[in-house]
């Protein structure tokens, strides 16, 4: 199964859910180091999870927010995935933000 967000395709759900997760948390990269970080120490990832899929509504049928295609379900919904998913990619995020940029161990 191939997994899509945003036009692009992915080969795995981790993977997919890696850049929603990444996406968000930078705000498709225009939040500086220290906007990232001050998400990471405010939020738990399960909050961040949380927060994620009320703002970009996924688990909303897609009728209501990009077409006119009544039947297509939530992305959540269409792609299986759950919360629990988006909290571990969440948390794979925070570890590479750690690796890459120096975000301290301790968020």
């Amino acid at each position: 199964m191939n997994y899509k967000w945003v036009e692009t395709v992915y080969s795995t759900l981790d993977d997919m859910l890696f850049a929603i997760a990444e996406n968000w948390v930078t705000d498709w990269g225009r939040n500086t180091r220290t906007e990232v970080l001050q998400l990471f120490e405010k939020y738990s990832d399960s909050k961040l999870a949380t927060k994620l899929i009320k703002d970009w509504g996924l688990d909303i049928p897609q009728a209501r927010r990009w077409s006119f295609d009544y039947n297509h379900p939530s992305h959540m919904i269409e792609f299986k995935y759950t919360k629990k998913d988006l909290t571990k990619a969440f948390t794979k995020v925070r570890e590479w933000c750690t690796q890459n940029y120096g975000l301290s161990k301790s968020i």
